[in-house]
C-alpha cells in the first residue's frame, strides 16, 4: 500500500525516466531497494540505471556457490568475473557444459568448457584459464535462450532462422534444414518463449514453439536423431496437441506442464494409441515424395503407371489415398483409394493407374487416416517412356 513499484526485466538502450506531478508530496525515491539522495518532486526528473555486464560470466569459489569475489569490477582484477568479448554489441543468450572435444588445448580438463551463446556468436570458455574463444558459427548464435540442450551428438539451439546443433567438432550445422517451411510458421515475436529438451531415453530432441499468433508454446516439433548411428539423416516430428512450456523424464516417461499450470504425461503403454486423446485419429498420415523428372527436367514423358510397395509390419492398411500431382503443380488430384491385407506376407505391392499420362515432372502423396493403422512406404516404381520432340514414344523404356 502507498508504492509505486516499475521493475523492468530487459535490457534497454536508453536509461527511462520518471516525472512525477508536482501535485504529489512527500514521496520517497528509491532504487533497487537502495534511497536516492533527490526525493523531491518538484524537481524530480530522474532515472536509476544498474551497471550491467551483457557480456559476463561470473564463476564462484569451489565449494561455495554463494561467494563473489567483487563481479562487478574489472574482470583482469577479480577472480569471479569472466568478460566474453564485451566489445561486440551482444549479449549472452546462454550457457551450457560442453562434453565433447576439447577446444583450447588437450590438456584442459573438458568439466572447464562451457559454450556460451550470444545473440549473433558462439563462443568456449575455459572457467579456470578465462581463455575465451570464438567458434566460427557464420554469424549464428541463439536468440531463444530456453531452446538451448544438450543431445547425443552436440548441442542444440534455436534462433530467428531455424534450429541449428554445435556438433562435437565445434562446427555448427543446420538441423532444422527440412524445417523451414514450418518455421515460417514460428511466432519470431514470442520465441524467447520457445523451450527447448533432450530426452535421452526416447533419443529425441523437443522443441516447444509458439505458432502464428500465439503467445506461448502451442505445439512441438521433435527431432528423432536414432539414424545418425547408421550415418543417415534424423527426422522431424510435429506435435500439435503439447501446449508444452516445460519438459521432464522419469526414466520411459515424459512428463511436460503448460502455461495453465497443468502437468501431463506422455502415455506410454507401448499400444498403438498410446499417442490417442479420443476416439478419432489424431490427424492424418501423409506420405509426400519429391517430385521426379528422371534427371530429364525439360523432356516430357508419358507414364503408364506406377507401383508402390509398402511394409506392413503389424496391422492392415484400409482406405489409402494415393494423391498425384504433374509439371510441379501444387494442385494434387486422386488417382486411387485402395485397402492393403497383411496375410502371411510383409510387403505388398500395388499398381495405380494415373488420371493424366504425358508431363515433366511427376509427384505422388499417400494419405491415410484410418486410425491404430501403421503404413510404411518403402518404395515406388514408375513405368514411364521418353517422347521426343514430336510427341512420339520412344522404343526405349526409361525405368
Amino acid at each position: 500500500a502507498g508504492q509505486l513499484v516499475l521493475d523492468c526485466p530487459l535490457t534497454l538502450d536508453t536509461v527511462p525516466e520518471l516525472v512525477l506531478p508536482t501535485s504529489l508530496t512527500g514521496v520517497v525515491m528509491y532504487g533497487n531497494g537502495r534511497k536516492l539522495e533527490d526525493s523531491d518532486p518538484d524537481e524530480t526528473s530522474s532515472g536509476f540505471s544498474i551497471l550491467v555486464h551483457p557480456s559476463r560470466l561470473v564463476r564462484s569459489y569451489t565449494n561455495y556457490p554463494e561467494l563473489f569475489d567483487n563481479p562487478l569490477t574489472d574482470a583482469n582484477v577479480s577472480d569471479s568475473a569472466i568478460d566474453v568479448n564485451p566489445a561486440d554489441g551482444q549479449e549472452i543468450t546462454g550457457v551450457i557444459p560442453f562434453f565433447g572435444q576439447s577446444a583450447t588445448g588437450a590438456n584442459v580438463q573438458l568439466n572447464q568448457e562451457v559454450v556460451v551463446f550470444k545473440t549473433n556468436s558462439v563462443y568456449l570458455v575455459n572457467i579456470e584459464t578465462k581463455q575465451v574463444q570464438k567458434i566460427d558459427s557464420r554469424g549464428l548464435g541463439c536468440t531463444a535462450p530456453r531452446s538451448v540442450a544438450p543431445t547425443r551428438n552436440g548441442i542444440v539451439f534455436a534462433n530467428q532462422s531455424g534450429v541449428y546443433r554445435l556438433n562435437r567438432d565445434m562446427a555448427v550445422s543446420n538441423l532444422g534444414l527440412r524445417l523451414s517451411g514450418l518455421w515460417k510458421t514460428v511466432n519470431k515475436d514470442a520465441l524467447a518463449e520457445a523451450t527447448g529438451h533432450h530426452y535421452a531415453t526416447g533419443r529425441r530432441y523437443k522443441l516447444s514453439v509458439p505458432a502464428a499468433d500465439a503467445l506461448y508454446p502451442d505445439q512441438v516439433y521433435v527431432y528423432d536423431y536414432d539414424a545418425e548411428e547408421q550415418q543417415q539423416e534424423g527426422a522431424w516430428t510435429r506435435y500439435t496437441n503439447h501446449p508444452a512450456t516445460g519438459w521432464c523424464n522419469l526414466e520411459n516417461d515424459a512428463l511436460w506442464g503448460s502455461q495453465s499450470g497443468d502437468v501431463f504425461k506422455v502415455r506410454n503403454l507401448g499400444e498403438a494409441s498410446d499417442y490417442r486423446d479420443e476416439a478419432e485419429a489424431v490427424a492424418e498420415q501423409v506420405v509426400l515424395l519429391g517430385a521426379e523428372d528422371f534427371g530429364l527436367p525439360g523432356v516430357r514423358k508419358v507414364t503408364a503407371s506406377v507401383v508402390t510397395l509398402c511394409e506392413l509390419d503389424t496391422t492392415d492398411v484400409t482406405d489409402l489415398q494415393v494423391w498425384v500431382a504433374q509439371n510441379l503443380s501444387r494442385t494434387f488430384q486422386l488417382a486411387s483409394t485402395t485397402s492393403l491385407s497383411r496375410t502371411d506376407y510383409q510387403q505388398v505391392t500395388f499398381g495405380t493407374s494415373l488420371p493424366f499420362r504425358r508431363g515433366t515432372h511427376i509427384q505422388l502423396k499417400f494419405v491415410h487416416n484410418t486410425k491404430d493403422e501403421e503404413l510404411v512406404v518403402t518404395g515406388v516404381e514408375y513405368r514411364i517412356g521418353q517422347l521426343t520432340s514430336s510427341l512420339v514414344k520412344q522404343s526405349a523404356d526409361l525405368g
